[in-house]
């Protein structure tokens, strides 16, 4: 699936680290720490997530909605891109996307999820969850297409509710 969505892409790259296994034989898997000890990264602060619970108190409606695979939206240059190279039974990739465990990539998914969402008071953002709260069912339908179409503009999707 990640070659199908160009996630990855296959990579003649030699950059990857290995992780030696419990059995003492060596496996080559996505290990970011050493890619992470030199990654220079721009801290984002995380909201306190009780403070977003608290910030709007009163509401009738609510709205969890969450971006399907967030941090694949966001693409990766060709110098960055040959640094996130792993080894699979089926050959070398590369990512294309930012992958989950670099050291920030979480910054990164706040910062763009909050300047997406700018100036929609109701909905507040926690990387890739996304709160909404109105005090009518009108203004929280109109909230969600507010949201929904930011979302889209961005090529950003939501998970489906689970149950």
């Amino acid at each position: 699936m990640l070659c199908l969505t160009s996630i990855v892409t296959p990579s003649t790259r030699s950059f990857y680290d290995s992780v030696r296994s419990e059995s003492s034989r060596i496996r080559f898997i996505s290990d970011l720490r050493n890619l992470n000890k030199a990654v220079k990264r721009k801290v984002h602060n995380l909201p306190i997530i009780s403070e977003l619970l608290k910030e709007r108190p009163g509401y009738e409606f609510l709205t969890k909605l969450d971006v399907s695979m967030q941090y694949y939206t966001f693409e990766l240059d060709d110098e960055s891109a040959d640094l996130c190279t792993i080894v699979t039974p089926f050959g070398k990739y590369r990512y294309k996307r930012v992958p989950m465990g670099l050291k920030c990539s979480t910054d990164w998914a706040q910062s763009t999820m909050e300047a997406i969402l700018d100036g929609i008071d109701d909905a507040k953002v926690y990387i890739d969850d996304i709160k909404c709260c109105s005090d009518s069912f009108e203004d929280h339908l109109e909230l969600l297409e507010k949201v929904l179409r930011r979302l889209e503009d961005n090529n950003n999707v939501c998970q489906p509710p689970t149950k």
